[in-house]
């Protein structure tokens, strides 16, 4: 698996891991409905070990977690983890979203 940036026609930017580069940009425009102009090679051979260590935070979380989304603040309910290690299921979404696009929110 490798690893890869990639930057869309409408500005949105991000990474995807992929086994080449036609399969990045089909991921991508499958799951965020945009146009990839840009995609970058970012790291080859990538094992499934190293993909899931990255990614572990979300290993923690339970079903009805509450997440907030970084870019506008907005909460979601964690509800399931998907095939793919960079994404994961929110409850009020029906596609996976992107790992590092969310962070639990702590109660004090």
């Amino acid at each position: 698996m490798n690893y890869y940036k990639w930057k869309a026609t409408t500005g949105n930017v991000g990474d995807v891991y992929a086994f080449d580069e036609e399969e990045a940009k089909i991921k991508v425009e499958t799951l965020f409905d945009v146009i990839v102009s840009k995609i970058e090679l970012l790291k080859e051979n990538v094992s499934r070990e190293d993909i899931k260590s990255n990614n572990s935070n979300h290993k923690k979380l339970k079903k009805g977690d509450k997440l907030r989304r970084i870019g506008d603040g907005r909460s979601f309910t964690y509800f399931s983890e998907s095939d793919d290690p960079n994404y994961f299921y929110v409850k009020e979404m029906c596609v996976p979203v992107k790992v590092s696009d969310f962070e639990k929110e702590e109660h004090n």
